[in-house]
């Protein structure tokens, strides 16, 4: 479980550390403001599939607390996706728990265009909970707010490591064969 989080916290820290590198030149080292950040989005000089903001994100926050609260939620959603996959192949003996988050990123893909499932399906969707555009937060439309997001992926992550820890006390630590 320490695995998963540490390896999650690397991952997340050296993308953010990439895009930092890669954004440099395109963007003012500013946290308050939008500024050069939205004239290089309108400009397509920051061509990379999936980066945008919305209107809502862009009157609601800052640039600091949107980057914060968008790393906050990929990094509880890499998390629990990591922990269902430990759960799941702990629960089987086998590796089938990556089918899980393909599963997950699937289901988000709907929304983005895809089959037309109801909204309502967002709140049970990880990958969208994750998604600061996705998210409300004035709480006043059909898409989930902030805290519902964290109370997801809060009560998600502990059930999944009360569930891994009694899966690993059930399983004997060596295989002996008699």
């Amino acid at each position: 479980i320490l695995y998963i989080a540490l390896t999650t916290l690397v991952f997340w820290l050296l993308t953010v550390a990439a895009c930092v590198v890669n954004l440099i030149p395109y963007c003012e080292m500013s946290t308050a403001s939008w500024g050069r950040i939205l004239i290089s989005m309108a400009r397509k000089l920051i061509a990379v599939p999936g980066f945008g903001v919305t209107r809502a994100v862009v009157n609601n926050y800052t640039v600091m607390q949107a980057f914060l609260w968008a790393l906050g939620l990929n990094l509880l959603m890499t998390f629990f996706m990591g922990l269902i996959v430990l759960c799941v192949n702990l629960a089987a003996g086998k590796k089938y728990g990556v089918m899980f988050p393909f599963a997950m990123i699937f289901f988000h893909w709907q929304f983005l265009g895809g089959f037309g499932f109801p909204y309502v399906l967002l709140k049970i969707s990880p990958v969208s909970l994750a998604n600061l555009m996705l998210l409300d937060p004035d709480a006043r439309t059909v898409f989930p707010s902030h805290s519902y997001a964290l109370i997801f992926f809060l009560t998600g992550i502990a059930l999944c490591v009360v569930l891994a820890l009694r899966l690993i006390r059930r399983k004997p630590l060596t295989a002996s064969r008699a």
